[in-house]
């Protein structure tokens, strides 16, 4: 990991902020943990409702973002173990 952000930190340009550095870092860290179709759903669907909600005032579009990412991710998951081909 170190090694290919070594080389590809140089593809990005130098005027880029440092805020453009923290999304990827979290993405880093919580891309591992996405095992299931549950976890990815959440995961996704978290992440499109955040930009979508993101003019929310009080910054209650993240906490909509996270309820979406939940509510989809349960669904999933009752989806998947409800299926009538599952071992």
């Amino acid at each position: 990991s170190t090694f290919a952000g070594a080389f590809l930190g140089k593809s990005f340009p130098a005027d880029l902020p440092l805020d453009f550095a923290i999304p990827l870092t979290f993405i880093a860290l919580f891309a591992p943990f996405l095992r299931s179709a549950a976890h990815i759903s959440a995961a996704l669907s978290a992440t499109i409702a955040a930009v979508v909600f993101s003019d929310v005032p009080f910054n209650l579009g993240l906490i909509m973002a996270g309820f979406v990412g939940m509510s989809l991710g349960a669904a999933t998951e009752r989806h998947l173990l409800a299926r009538p081909d599952r071992p």
